[in-house]
């Protein structure tokens, strides 16, 4: 029940695929969030790897790189969740994909 603060957009390399365009999503939106001043966050997501991978829970090699660095981002927090949720309640979310 929180509240939605805004939305971002940025530019990135190129993807090499849907996981790395994720995780590139994901620390995009922490270095957002942390330069407007927010230390208590909740990121949710709807892909339930990223969630696994940023919590420790499984390994990708691939990933590692992008990892560190989300890893190396959430320190910069006060108090941060990564948190997952069926696209179908995240309605704000496909909206804006939309």
């Amino acid at each position: 029940m929180g509240l939605f603060k805004g939305a971002c957009q940025f530019k990135t390399r190129k993807p090499h695929n849907a996981l790395e365009s994720e995780l590139q999503a994901l620390l995009g939106a922490m270095m957002v969030c942390w330069s407007q001043g927010h230390t208590k966050v909740i990121f949710e997501g709807d892909n339930i790897n990223v969630i696994n991978l940023v919590k420790r829970r499984t390994k990708n090699i691939d990933a590692v790189n992008w990892l560190h660095d989300i890893w190396k981002w959430e320190q910069k927090f006060e108090s941060f969740q990564h948190t997952w949720t069926n696209w179908e309640s995240n309605s704000c979310a496909d909206l804006l994909a939309k």
